[in-house]
């Protein structure tokens, strides 16, 4: 079986057994965007950050912040059960590539996060009055992008997780690290330098900026890529090192 055919085979397994988990559709999938649909309607219309106005910054930034919490714990939660479910292990022993059963589960995040776009950018364009991105190839590619990132963090980060059950409060500590020090929720210009240094080496910070880029102009994008490309590259060489097809004995 070639790659690309059994990615498509364990995606379309994996879609009917994540659609059929209320326990993990909730959280991962309605939970986020209610959220983040919300939130933006308890602030005043025509507030401005860094020149951006505040409903517009917001949008953007839970663009990406979605894409990052959708992918990294859909795929940590996924990855661990079927590990500790010797899934994986029954799998590899298939005629399938070891590259179609991961690639089929990172399908999976990419239809979980392109739906979750649509609805955010539909309610943001009708109901809060946000413009449409100024360039939507570069919209589409920085999703595209930071899904695969953040795709392959997270099969290294399954190497950190005990058992199935802990993978999705695992999940907590880190995703809060990454959104509280990236300006998805303050400014960066308010940062202490040292932290802002840190802050814009974050794959989360980049993938903000771009976003953000993506509607109104301007933004790092040389960085951005250069520093989503630096940790794609430790999640790869990560994950081909520690990665665990079945759980601890």
């Amino acid at each position: 079986m070639t790659v690309v055919g059994g990615s498509v085979a364990v995606w379309r397994l994996e879609q009917r057994l994540f659609w059929r988990n209320r326990a993990l559709v909730v959280p991962t999938f309605l939970v986020p965007v209610a959220m983040c649909v919300s939130i933006p309607f308890t602030v005043p219309a025509g507030l401005d950050w860094d020149g951006v106005p505040y409903r517009g910054h917001f949008l953007t930034a839970m663009i990406a912040m979605i894409t990052v919490y959708s992918t990294f714990t859909t795929l940590v939660v996924t990855l661990t059960s079927r590990r500790d479910a010797l899934i994986l292990k029954r799998l590899r022993g298939t005629e399938l590539p070891n590259r179609s059963i991961l690639a089929g589960n990172v399908l999976t995040a990419y239809v979980l996060s392109g739906l979750q776009l649509v609805l955010l950018l539909t309610i943001g364009l009708l109901a809060l009055g946000v413009p449409a991105p100024e360039n939507p190839l570069l919209l589409m590619v920085a999703l595209a992008y930071g899904t695969a990132v953040f795709a392959v963090l997270a099969a290294a980060y399954t190497a950190l997780i005990p058992n199935a059950e802990s993978a999705q409060i695992l999940c907590i500590p880190v995703l809060f690290a990454c959104f509280a020090c990236s300006g998805i929720f303050v400014p960066l210009s308010v940062f202490p330098d040292w932290l802002r240094t840190i802050a814009e080496l974050l794959p989360v910070t980049a993938l903000a900026d771009a976003v953000r880029a993506a509607f109104y102009g301007g933004g790092a994008l040389p960085r951005d890529a250069a520093v989503l490309g630096v940790w794609w590259a430790v999640g790869v060489i990560t994950t081909r090192r520690f990665f665990r097809w079945e759980g601890k004995r």
